[in-house]
């Protein structure tokens, strides 16, 4: 079992440029195999304090002896965001995709932890691509924005995305303008209590619905631009009736079903804390490794994520319940499936070996299933 797990296991890292450090030397193995054993005592202590995370990693060294190589990880070794980026969105190939951007926040003790993220949109469940820790409070700029945005382009390009899709806090004409200026479709709600120009007039939000009605109103000067707005009203998280308001420059879209995937995002973040891993338990202060955690809490969740949806669509379904709801989540399926492969007190080790060559396969782009990323991305 260990020699599968160093060999085969350590493919995924073929599909990025891995670099270390400034030198931009290639990632060595020994570093590889870190990196693997990391995420497993990730995944199977379920947190991210050193010491649970070691208590599951190299049965062979004592746990001091991998807390301190994960000290050493997190002080030292400088992660190639962008060979991790190529290999999350390598995991779900597909001709187009939604992305959603949003922010996490919690506190520990007096230190603000504010993530502003940019997701992609598979199965309900926003995948993570690519994010920056703000230091600082509160809602992300229009700069930072951008630049998140920006970096995403020059990784990826633009022709991909068929929309992007973010919450009331991401609103502003400079923000608006580079989204037009680069010709990518958005869907942004609007807040209630922020006046937008229209026409010659500065109207609320929540006026718009009064003024124009519910329904899809195309082709309205806002903010100087020519865009389109969709107006309901629906009952928010407090039981009040509340206004709905979508801005896009999409006259062809569905706008409401469109911005329900947002909920994606929110979806993803539940899982790496309290769902999953736990992450706001993290008593990492410093921005630099705290960056460091998200992403490797990031890559376990692809990798539970991976294994959950294969299982599921090509092996054995998830049993739904009355309510018409999956039993559990895919990414959840995959977490219990790897932590039951690995378990050192499972003796079925072919369960181990189907989980290594699954997710291989998954990553490697080996899928000959007709429309399977098709299906299942966007």
């Amino acid at each position: 079992m260990k020699k599968l797990y160093d060999t085969n296991l350590m493919r995924m890292f073929d599909l990025g440029n891995f670099f270390e450090g400034k030198t931009q030397k290639k990632m060595t193995l020994s570093r590889k195999k870190f990196i693997m054993s990391y995420l497993m005592g990730l995944i199977m202590s379920r947190s991210v304090h050193f010491c649970e995370v070691a208590n599951h990693m190299n049965e062979e060294v004592e746990p001091e002896s991998n807390v301190r190589r994960i000290e050493r990880f997190f002080k030292d070794f400088e992660i190639d965001f962008v060979g991790f980026a190529k290999l999350l969105m390598s995991c779900f190939p597909c001709k187009t995709y939604k992305l959603c951007i949003d922010r996490t926040n919690w506190q520990f003790g007096e230190q603000d932890i504010n993530v502003l993220c940019l997701t992609l949109h598979y199965q309900g469940i926003g995948v993570p691509i690519l994010f920056e820790l703000l230091d600082k409070q509160g809602n992300s700029n229009q700069t930072e924005r951008i630049d998140l945005l920006k970096n995403f382009i020059e990784i990826f390009g633009s022709d991909g995305i068929s929309t992007l899709i973010g919450d009331r806090e991401f609103i502003g004409d400079i923000w608006w303008k580079y989204l037009i200026d680069n010709k990518i479709k958005f869907h942004i709600r609007i807040p209630k209590s922020h006046y937008i120009g229209i026409g010659d007039e500065e109207i609320k939000g929540e006026a718009l619905l009064e003024k124009y009605g519910t329904g899809f109103h195309k082709n309205i000067t806002i903010a100087g631009f020519t865009l389109h707005f969709a107006c309901k009203k629906y009952i928010g998280k407090k039981k009040e009736e509340d206004p709905l308001l979508i801005l896009t420059n999409d006259a062809e879209s569905e706008p409401f079903e469109t911005y329900r995937k947002r909920w994606c995002i929110e979806t993803f973040f539940q899982s790496i804390k309290k769902r999953g891993f736990n992450l706001e338990d993290t008593h990492v202060k410093c921005l630099k490794k705290l960056k460091k955690l998200f992403l490797m809490v990031s890559l376990a969740f692809v990798f539970c994520l991976t294994i959950g949806v294969f299982r599921h669509d090509l092996k054995k379904k998830i049993p739904t319940k009355k309510h018409g709801y999956k039993a559990h989540s895919f990414a959840r399926n995959g977490l219990n499936i790897i932590r039951k492969a690995i378990n050192k007190r499972n003796n079925n080790f072919q369960l181990f070996t189907d989980f290594v060559n699954d997710f291989i396969f998954i990553i490697t782009g080996f899928f000959n299933i007709k429309n399977w990323n098709q299906k299942n991305v966007g």
